[in-house]
Order: structure tokens, then sequence, then C-alpha cells
């Protein structure tokens, strides 16, 4: 558009996609005395004798959409440039079984989250050192995306914050920090907070 904001966007659909049934039901099913008593074989996954196979998965139409807005500003923050940008995204699982059909690992047929990211850019503050200092920050509002695509898992936020010097862009160093939060005993991420540093000198 005419203030110089770039927006992209995406769809995508794919059909009979596999995903995973919930690892509850399906260990059940597995250790099932099947093999003890041939008239013990109704499990949630449904009849199973000696030697058959057990599918773990089922397959299903899913869909994805993102969108996303990006600006850059000059002259402001005392900064040659500020680079502001946000992403919402959607998913959906299309006709998931419910009452007596083998459950998946969750039963949200729609999650959706976003993802705002914020980076200014400071060139030449000592010498031909450049500092571009960061935020990114995502979460996840509305539902959970069954596995094994876990794009999205209900209340799931992680906030990054870091900084990358450059020095006549032969040496770069990058430190950033990492908190996970939210999504409950569910987000397995949750005490991984990390603090990371990198760096790189290009030839």
């Amino acid at each position: 558009v005419h203030t110089g904001t770039l927006f992209a966007g995406e769809i995508t659909h794919h059909k009979d996609f596999p995903f995973q049934i919930a690892f509850n039901p399906l260990l059940q099913t597995v250790f099932s005395p099947v093999l003890f008593d041939p008239d013990v074989g109704d499990t949630a996954l449904g009849d199973f004798g000696p030697g058959e196979v057990i599918g773990g998965f089922k397959k299903l139409d899913r869909t994805q959409a993102s969108l996303e807005a990006s600006q850059i500003f000059r002259g402001r923050m005392w900064a040659d440039l500020v680079l502001v940008s946000a992403n919402l995204s959607w998913a959906g699982v299309h006709d998931i079984p419910s009452g007596s059909a083998p459950p998946l690992t969750s039963d949200d047929e729609d999650s959706w989250g976003y993802k705002v990211q914020l980076a200014a850019r400071y060139s030449g503050l000592f010498g031909g050192i450049n500092f571009r200092p960061y935020v990114v920050f995502s979460h996840d509002i509305d539902g959970t995306t069954p596995a094994p695509i876990s794009t999205f898992l209900e209340d799931r936020k992680s906030l990054t914050l870091g900084l990358s010097v450059s020095y006549i862009n032969r040496i770069t160093a990058d430190l950033r920090f990492t908190n996970f939060s939210g999504g409950g005993r569910a987000n397995q991420l949750r005490d991984r907070d990390y603090l990371r540093f990198q760096v790189s000198y290009y030839l």
C-alpha cells in the first residue's frame, strides 16, 4: 500500500493428513489381552485379534491460513530504521470424529494465534559497529492443534529479547534470551527458558 506496509498471506489445504491417535487409548489397545482371551478385543480403536495391525493415526483434511503485515519506519527511536511486523495464523482440522470414535490428541477443529516482532537498526554508533536490538512475542490464543502438527497450544506464549552486534559486516555477535510460559502441563517447553550467545566471522 502507499504507506509502505507490506502484506503477505498464505492458505494451504491438505487432504488425508495423518493425525495421531491419543496416546492413552492407543497404549491400552496395544496392551489389550487379546492373546489370552479372544473374546476381549473391544477397545477404543475397535476390535483386534492376535497378530493384527493397530493403526495409530486417522486421516483427516486440514487447512492453514496466515496473514502478515510489516512496516518499516525511518528516523524513529533514534534508529536508522525500525521494523514492526505482525502475523496472524489459523489452523483447521475438518470433521474431527466425536463420541465413541478414536480420540485425537485434541478435539479442537479450530486453533489460532499471533506473533509480533519489533527490531531496530543503529548503524555506526562506534566506528563500524552496528547494533540491532529485537523483541519477538508469540501467543496461541484459542484451540490446540492435534498432533503431530502442534501448531498451536491454547494459551502458550513465548518471548524473545535479543541484541545483535556486527562490525564492518565481518564479525557478528548475537545474544538472546527466550522465555516460555502458559499452556499448562501440555507445554513441554514451559520450564525450558534459555540464554543463547553466538559469534560468527565471515571471510
